[in-house]
Protein backbone atom coordinates (compact mmCIF):
# COMPACT_ATOMS: atom_id res chain seq x y z
CA UNK A 1 0.00 0.00 0.00
CA UNK A 2 1.33 3.20 -1.24
CA UNK A 3 0.63 6.37 1.10
CA UNK A 4 0.97 9.93 -0.11
CA UNK A 5 1.91 12.34 2.20
CA UNK A 6 0.84 15.61 0.83
CA UNK A 7 1.12 19.22 2.19
CA UNK A 8 -1.59 21.97 2.02
CA UNK A 9 -1.34 25.82 2.25
CA UNK A 10 -4.18 25.41 4.31
CA UNK A 11 -4.17 23.77 7.65
CA UNK A 12 -7.09 21.92 8.65
CA UNK A 13 -8.29 21.00 12.19
CA UNK A 14 -6.87 17.92 13.90
CA UNK A 15 -11.14 15.96 13.82
CA UNK A 16 -10.84 16.81 9.98
CA UNK A 17 -7.78 15.43 9.01
CA UNK A 18 -8.52 12.28 11.04
CA UNK A 19 -10.99 12.05 9.55
CA UNK A 20 -10.06 12.83 5.96
CA UNK A 21 -7.13 10.23 6.74
CA UNK A 22 -9.65 7.53 7.31
CA UNK A 23 -11.78 8.10 4.49
CA UNK A 24 -8.66 7.81 1.90
CA UNK A 25 -7.30 5.08 3.54
CA UNK A 26 -10.15 2.97 3.05
CA UNK A 27 -8.64 3.36 -1.16
CA UNK A 28 -4.90 2.65 -0.44
CA UNK A 29 -3.70 6.61 0.07
CA UNK A 30 -3.49 8.75 3.19
CA UNK A 31 -2.90 12.39 3.40
CA UNK A 32 -0.95 13.98 6.41
CA UNK A 33 -0.82 17.47 6.64
CA UNK A 34 1.86 19.29 8.58
CA UNK A 35 2.00 17.41 12.31
CA UNK A 36 3.83 14.52 14.26
CA UNK A 37 1.08 11.70 12.79
CA UNK A 38 3.23 8.77 11.84
CA UNK A 39 2.07 6.72 8.83
CA UNK A 40 3.29 2.84 8.77
CA UNK A 41 3.20 1.30 5.13
CA UNK A 42 5.69 -0.90 2.72
CA UNK A 43 5.73 2.94 0.49
CA UNK A 44 5.69 6.43 1.02
CA UNK A 45 5.95 9.00 -1.57
CA UNK A 46 6.23 12.93 -0.39
CA UNK A 47 4.57 15.82 -2.20
CA UNK A 48 7.33 18.30 -2.87
CA UNK A 49 5.43 21.94 -0.69
CA UNK A 50 5.69 25.08 -2.78
CA UNK A 51 7.26 26.65 0.36
CA UNK A 52 9.87 24.62 0.84
CA UNK A 53 13.33 25.34 0.82
CA UNK A 54 15.26 22.89 3.06
CA UNK A 55 15.06 19.14 3.87
CA UNK A 56 16.00 17.42 6.41
CA UNK A 57 15.76 14.00 6.32
CA UNK A 58 17.03 11.52 8.86
CA UNK A 59 16.64 7.46 8.10
CA UNK A 60 17.03 4.49 11.18
CA UNK A 61 16.72 0.83 10.78
CA UNK A 62 18.10 -2.51 12.69
CA UNK A 63 18.81 -4.73 10.12
CA UNK A 64 19.05 -4.92 6.42
CA UNK A 65 20.56 -2.70 3.75
CA UNK A 66 19.77 0.81 2.98
CA UNK A 67 19.74 2.78 -0.49
CA UNK A 68 19.89 6.33 -1.46
CA UNK A 69 19.81 8.07 -4.88
CA UNK A 70 18.18 11.06 -6.61
CA UNK A 71 15.48 11.55 -8.77
CA UNK A 72 13.92 14.24 -10.71
CA UNK A 73 10.03 13.61 -10.67
CA UNK A 74 8.24 16.74 -10.48
CA UNK A 75 6.16 17.73 -7.41
CA UNK A 76 7.81 15.09 -5.42
CA UNK A 77 9.85 14.93 -2.80
CA UNK A 78 10.61 11.93 -0.94
CA UNK A 79 10.16 8.04 -2.01
CA UNK A 80 10.40 5.43 -0.04
CA UNK A 81 10.47 1.81 -0.37
CA UNK A 82 10.81 -1.16 1.83
CA UNK A 83 10.90 -4.68 2.47
CA UNK A 84 8.78 -4.26 5.85
CA UNK A 85 6.89 -1.41 6.76
CA UNK A 86 8.60 1.54 7.88
CA UNK A 87 7.22 4.36 10.15
CA UNK A 88 7.39 8.00 8.83
CA UNK A 89 6.89 11.29 10.19
CA UNK A 90 6.23 14.74 7.71
CA UNK A 91 6.26 18.40 9.12
CA UNK A 92 6.77 21.66 7.42
CA UNK A 93 7.85 24.30 9.97
CA UNK A 94 7.64 27.50 7.68
CA UNK A 95 10.21 26.52 4.26
CA UNK A 96 12.00 24.09 6.52
CA UNK A 97 10.29 20.24 6.01
CA UNK A 98 11.65 16.85 8.23
CA UNK A 99 11.17 13.48 6.86
CA UNK A 100 11.58 10.56 9.81
CA UNK A 101 11.76 7.29 8.16
CA UNK A 102 12.04 4.70 11.63
CA UNK A 103 11.70 6.99 14.74
CA UNK A 104 11.30 4.38 17.21
CA UNK A 105 10.15 6.94 19.78
CA UNK A 106 7.60 7.94 18.26
CA UNK A 107 5.62 5.31 17.68
CA UNK A 108 4.95 1.84 20.18
CA UNK A 109 7.01 -0.25 18.02
CA UNK A 110 7.71 -3.14 20.55
CA UNK A 111 4.66 -5.19 19.31
CA UNK A 112 5.81 -5.06 15.60
CA UNK A 113 9.36 -5.81 16.00
CA UNK A 114 9.24 -6.42 12.18
CA UNK A 115 10.17 -2.51 11.68
CA UNK A 116 13.61 -3.16 12.58
CA UNK A 117 13.81 -5.40 9.84
CA UNK A 118 14.36 -5.10 6.14
CA UNK A 119 16.07 -3.43 3.38
CA UNK A 120 15.19 0.54 2.60
CA UNK A 121 15.58 1.66 -1.18
CA UNK A 122 14.73 6.00 -0.55
CA UNK A 123 15.15 8.69 -3.54
CA UNK A 124 15.12 12.40 -3.08
CA UNK A 125 14.59 15.29 -5.08
CA UNK A 126 17.64 16.37 -6.54
CA UNK A 127 16.47 20.11 -6.77
CA UNK A 128 15.66 20.38 -3.28
CA UNK A 129 18.86 21.40 -0.47
CA UNK A 130 19.46 18.63 1.92
CA UNK A 131 20.42 17.69 5.21
CA UNK A 132 20.72 13.47 5.55
CA UNK A 133 21.49 11.40 8.59
CA UNK A 134 21.52 7.89 8.16
CA UNK A 135 21.29 5.99 11.21
CA UNK A 136 21.22 1.99 11.52
CA UNK A 137 22.37 -1.18 13.39
CA UNK A 138 23.87 -3.97 10.69
CA UNK A 139 23.69 -3.66 7.27
CA UNK A 140 25.28 -1.91 3.99
CA UNK A 141 24.81 1.76 3.33
CA UNK A 142 24.86 2.79 -0.44
CA UNK A 143 24.48 6.46 -0.59
CA UNK A 144 24.60 7.97 -4.04
CA UNK A 145 24.45 11.72 -3.68
CA UNK A 146 26.31 12.76 -6.81
CA UNK A 147 23.24 14.50 -8.48
CA UNK A 148 22.17 15.76 -5.01
CA UNK A 149 22.01 19.01 -3.00
CA UNK A 150 23.58 18.12 -0.02
CA UNK A 151 24.32 20.20 2.63
CA UNK A 152 25.57 18.17 5.47
CA UNK A 153 25.64 14.13 5.78
CA UNK A 154 25.78 12.34 9.03
CA UNK A 155 26.17 8.58 9.18
CA UNK A 156 26.34 6.07 12.21
CA UNK A 157 26.36 2.80 12.00
CA UNK A 158 27.74 -0.47 13.86
CA UNK A 159 28.12 -3.37 11.48
CA UNK A 160 27.81 -3.50 7.62
CA UNK A 161 29.98 -1.60 4.66
CA UNK A 162 29.39 2.03 3.76
CA UNK A 163 29.53 3.22 -0.03
CA UNK A 164 29.19 6.85 -0.59
CA UNK A 165 29.80 9.08 -3.62
CA UNK A 166 29.66 12.65 -3.22
CA UNK A 167 28.04 15.85 -5.19
CA UNK A 168 30.48 17.56 -7.25
CA UNK A 169 28.95 21.05 -6.37
CA UNK A 170 28.07 22.85 -2.59
CA UNK A 171 29.64 23.25 0.55
CA UNK A 172 29.02 20.24 2.60
CA UNK A 173 29.85 18.97 5.92
CA UNK A 174 29.79 15.27 7.37
CA UNK A 175 30.99 12.60 9.91
CA UNK A 176 30.85 9.03 10.17
CA UNK A 177 30.92 7.17 13.08
CA UNK A 178 30.95 3.16 12.47
CA UNK A 179 31.78 -0.57 14.33
CA UNK A 180 33.04 -2.48 11.76
CA UNK A 181 33.16 -2.82 8.09
CA UNK A 182 34.77 -1.04 4.97
CA UNK A 183 34.35 2.57 3.22
CA UNK A 184 34.58 3.85 0.37
CA UNK A 185 34.52 6.91 -0.43
CA UNK A 186 34.28 8.35 -4.28
CA UNK A 187 34.83 12.25 -3.90
CA UNK A 188 34.40 14.44 -7.71
CA UNK A 189 37.22 16.12 -8.83
CA UNK A 190 35.47 19.37 -9.33
CA UNK A 191 35.40 18.92 -5.18
CA UNK A 192 37.89 20.22 -2.82
CA UNK A 193 38.18 17.93 0.21
CA UNK A 194 39.00 17.28 3.55
CA UNK A 195 38.91 14.07 5.79
CA UNK A 196 39.89 13.86 8.78
CA UNK A 197 40.48 10.53 10.34
CA UNK A 198 40.58 10.23 14.63
CA UNK A 199 42.92 8.08 16.52
CA UNK A 200 40.35 5.57 16.88
CA UNK A 201 40.01 4.43 12.99
CA UNK A 202 41.78 1.04 12.78
CA UNK A 203 42.74 -0.53 9.16
CA UNK A 204 44.12 0.22 5.78
CA UNK A 205 43.63 3.32 4.07
CA UNK A 206 43.55 3.55 0.26
CA UNK A 207 43.71 6.34 -1.41
CA UNK A 208 43.32 6.10 -5.55
CA UNK A 209 44.45 8.95 -7.78
CA UNK A 210 46.36 11.69 -7.14
CA UNK A 211 43.88 14.02 -5.47
CA UNK A 212 44.59 13.76 -2.16
CA UNK A 213 47.55 14.51 -0.05
CA UNK A 214 48.19 12.91 3.93
CA UNK A 215 48.68 15.87 6.12
CA UNK A 216 49.58 13.90 9.14
CA UNK A 217 45.91 12.28 10.09
CA UNK A 218 43.97 14.38 7.30
CA UNK A 219 43.63 13.57 3.68
CA UNK A 220 43.17 17.17 1.62
CA UNK A 221 42.99 17.67 -2.35
CA UNK A 222 45.41 19.56 -3.32
CA UNK A 223 43.28 22.88 -4.26
CA UNK A 224 40.91 22.67 -1.11
CA UNK A 225 41.73 26.19 -0.21
CA UNK A 226 41.25 27.68 -3.36
CA UNK A 227 37.99 25.30 -4.40
CA UNK A 228 34.27 26.70 -4.37
CA UNK A 229 32.77 23.91 -3.87
CA UNK A 230 33.68 21.47 -0.68
CA UNK A 231 33.66 18.62 1.56
CA UNK A 232 34.72 19.02 5.27
CA UNK A 233 34.63 15.10 6.32
CA UNK A 234 35.10 13.48 9.91
CA UNK A 235 35.56 10.18 9.75
CA UNK A 236 35.08 8.31 13.73
CA UNK A 237 35.56 5.06 15.58
CA UNK A 238 36.20 3.11 12.36
CA UNK A 239 37.33 -0.84 12.50
CA UNK A 240 38.12 -1.56 8.88
CA UNK A 241 39.70 -0.65 5.35
CA UNK A 242 39.15 2.84 3.99
CA UNK A 243 39.38 3.59 0.21
CA UNK A 244 39.02 7.23 -1.18
CA UNK A 245 38.71 8.00 -4.64
CA UNK A 246 38.37 10.43 -7.40
CA UNK A 247 36.04 10.82 -9.59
Amino acid sequence: MAHNIRLRGERPSLRKTFQDSRKKKRVGIAQMSESRNVETAKHHRISLPEALKLANIKVGFGIGDVEAAAFDEAGILFQGNYENEKPLRFRLLEDEGQVVVGDWSSVDWLPYFWYFFGDCHIKLNKHVPLRIAVDSRVGDTNLDLFELRIQDLRVRYLVGDLDIQFPQVGLISGSIESTLGDIAIAVPRALGAQIRLSSAVLGKCRIEGDLFEKHGSKYISKDFDKAENRLDLRIDFHLGDLRITSI
